[in-house]
């Protein structure tokens, strides 16, 4: 960005909603001018962004937009002022946020935590565009992958399998009813891993940097 605006390296995700035709919307552009004042929202206002690509990442760009789009007049009041856009502007943020790990082939540890998560109660928000924009962007995700052999057929007790050996440590350690011992006992029991299994769990805990 530096020289055009001085002293900024790297574009942020703000910077981008605020720049971009497509997702620009009042609330991003407060947003700009509030962190960076008004000089630097005005050079990102002008900076020439391009249209947004025809493909999956496109579309998804373009979907977001839609989260800023001004409601009906029956629409409750509570979600037609500036903090409803402002809450609008933070799920876009979050949400280009996971599209740059996505396309740019970040790569994302998978972890399991357990225990029992309660969420509160909430709403959908009133944008059914979106949501069936976003149902047909999935759709056409999984036709694409399948398309170029990158589809990955499932099965459940396959993926339940899976799932059991990825949780459980290298010695598989069970326990087992013991047949020579009092009536009702068990024994603990430590098989180790095939070779295998050790192979699959290698390939799982490797990744790109």
């Amino acid at each position: 960005m530096d020289p055009k605006i001085p002293n900024r390296q790297y574009p942020s995700g703000l910077d981008f909603l605020a720049a971009s035709p497509v997702l620009r919307s009042p609330a991003a552009v407060r947003a700009v001018e509030s962190q960076f004042g008004k000089s630097v929202s005005g050079l990102l206002l002008k900076a020439d962004c391009g249209p947004m690509p025809d493909s999956l990442h496109g579309e998804a760009m373009r979907l977001l937009a839609l989260l800023q789009k001004p409601l009906p007049t029956q629409t409750p009041a509570s979600m037609r002022n500036e903090a409803w856009s402002d809450l609008q502007l933070w799920t876009q943020l979050g949400a280009w946020a996971e599209q740059r790990h996505t396309w740019a082939l970040r790569s994302k540890l998978s972890v399991m935590v357990g225990g029992i998560i309660t969420p509160p109660k909430g709403m959908v928000a009133p944008y059914p565009e979106f949501f069936s924009g976003l149902a047909a962007l999935a759709r056409g995700t999984a036709t694409a992958f399948e398309t170029a052999g990158m589809g990955q057929p499932f099965e459940v007790k396959t993926a339940a399998s899976n799932l059991l050996e990825s949780s459980i440590p290298w010695g598989v350690s069970c326990t087992v009813r013991c047949s020579g011992c009092v009536p009702g006992t068990r024994r603990a029991v430590v098989r180790p891993p095939t070779a295998a299994k050790q192979a699959r769990r290698l390939r799982s805990a490797s990744f790109i940097r």
